[in-house]
């Protein structure tokens, strides 16, 4: 493709490998542009102000200064990648706090995003929500990467993208000391091809409760952060969690520090019960219609400790009158423990009046079994409600399963899903919260083994495995997600 200079304040785009790279925001950001359209803005965060009367060099793109420190950003040109390198100095004879150095990443409509880090390593992807399509990279050659964000995974509500840092907080930059950061920024064919990104002694950090991780680094120590125990065995690092959730270890080696992120899932069955009391500890209605959904499903699933008080709780709120997915999901429940044919009908009719957004299918599923068990078959309204068209793609591919209506165009959809999900890798998406991570875990798992891959069915159980660790960890604020993934383990 034909190279053009790159240029600051909006101007042309400069590919190479195909990838477009332009400044913009006087070259505090950049647009990265796929061919087949952009991905994402990369905002840099720089301490001090720009440098008047400075005339920028041709890779130039910031020079700022902060009392006695001068931060530049420049923009350089490769045969199949950009890399962008950012220093920070310290002009004095005195040490200076390492000033706050960011990195913000915004989606372009339609893109989904996953980052993996371990402050010395990392990158972050994006991808287009399609079947096919490059993923852009900015991949950590030299210097600091870490989420601001670094728990629960998956964010409590959606974001357009996340920030990083790039250089360690409350960090040190001695007298005439420079901190660098080099960030290489290529395509790459899908996210799967991510995997030879990871460091090779990178073992699997996603684990089911009572499992454990172990490290074959003989050449770095390797020390446990909150709620971890390490052993050593020969050579080999044992890492284990004290309880489910997240831990985090440290890595001391020559090149510096690395912090590795752990998640252990716990079983539905030791996570949802203390929860869901904790839910029922105010009365339903100052609750959330998500936190009833978790309340609905545990009892559904015998996961509360008293399921009298259980049904009782959910019994002194009209569900229904709230007018969303989760109130007439939590009407099902309570109609079949209660044998109340009357409140089904309800339900369908208020299923009815709702638009067929992501999860409409679900509940719709969820009161046809509730039909079948209270009147041996569902009326013929459901066959009415899964033929509507679906609001959004994840919506419509969610109706064509439920209605087995399947086709070779709803692959497309399939993929996009599993791509916000990170395929298999281990990290966190960008701006995805949990409640919609949870809905797609669901929409995987209901779709038919024939047609989807074990590499997205290993993706929505990573993903699964994820989410239960974020609650374990109790950072998770809203607990509608958790009830989602209750309710969608009717499809599993």
């Amino acid at each position: 493709m034909p190279v053009v200079p790159a240029v600051r304040g909006g101007g042309g785009a400069a590919m190479s490998g195909e990838v477009g790279v332009r400044a913009v925001s006087e070259g505090y950001a950049l647009d990265l542009v796929a061919p087949d359209g952009p991905r994402c803005r990369l905002r840099f965060g720089v301490p001090g102000e720009p440098v008047e009367g400075w005339t920028p060099g041709e890779d130039d793109l910031v020079y700022a200064r902060a009392g006695d420190v001068e931060t530049r950003v420049r923009l350089f040109q490769d045969v199949a990648a950009w890399t962008v390198s950012i220093t920070v100095d310290n002009r004095s004879e005195h040490p200076v706090q390492l000033p706050e150095l960011g990195l913000g990443v915004t989606l372009a409509d339609r893109c989904v995003g996953w980052s993996w880090t371990s402050d010395l390593a990392g990158f972050i992807a994006v991808a287009a929500e399609a079947e096919k399509g490059p993923v852009a990279v900015v991949r950590l050659k030299q210097g600091f990467l870490r989420p601001v964000r670094e728990s629960p995974v998956f964010a409590d509500a959606a974001t357009s993208g996340e920030a990083f840092h790039l250089a360690p907080p409350r960090g040190a930059l001695g007298p005439h000391r420079r901190h660098q950061v080099t960030l290489q920024v290529e395509l790459r064919p899908s996210l799967s091809s991510l995997a030879d990104a990871l460091p090779g002694w990178l073992p699997d950090v996603i684990v089911d409760a009572g499992e454990q991780v172990s490290f074959a680094t003989p050449d770095e120590g390797v020390l446990p952060g909150d709620n971890v125990n390490v052993t050593l065995v020969d050579t080999t690092a044992v890492a284990s969690l004290e309880n489910p959730g997240r831990g985090c270890v440290s890595l001391h080696g020559v090149r510096g520090v690395q912090r590795i992120w752990l998640a252990e899932a716990p079983s539905m069955e030791a996570l949802v019960p203390p929860l869901a009391e904790a839910v029922m500890l105010r009365r339903p209605g100052v609750r959330s219609s998500g936190a009833g959904l978790l309340v609905a499903e545990a009892l559904a699933n015998g996961l509360v400790a008293d399921e009298w008080a259980a049904l009782d709780w959910l019994e002194r709120e009209a569900w229904l009158d709230r007018r969303d997915l989760e109130g007439v999901a939590i009407a099902a429940t309570l109609a079949l423990a209660g044998g109340d044919a009357g409140l089904l009908d309800d339900a369908w009719a208020a299923l009815a009046a709702l638009p067929a957004s992501r999860g409409f299918g679900l509940v719709t599923l969820k009161l046809g079994l509730a039909a079948l068990r209270l009147a041996g078959g569902a009326p013929p309204l459901a066959g009415e409600l899964l033929a509507r068209p679906g609001e959004d793609p994840d919506a419509a591919l969610e109706l064509a399963v439920l209605a087995g209506r399947l086709t070779p165009a709803h692959r497309g959809p399939l993929a996009a899903v599993v791509a916000s999900l990170g395929d298999v890798l281990p990290g966190q998406p960008l701006g995805l919260s949990a409640l919609e991570a949870a809905r797609r875990v669901a929409l995987v798992r209901l779709c038919p083994p024939g047609f989807v891959s074990l590499r997205a069915a290993a993706t929505a159980n990573k993903a699964y495995r994820l989410l239960l660790a974020d609650y374990a960890t109790r950072l998770q604020p809203d607990v509608t997600g958790l009830g989602w993934l209750l309710l969608g383990d009717l499809g599993a």
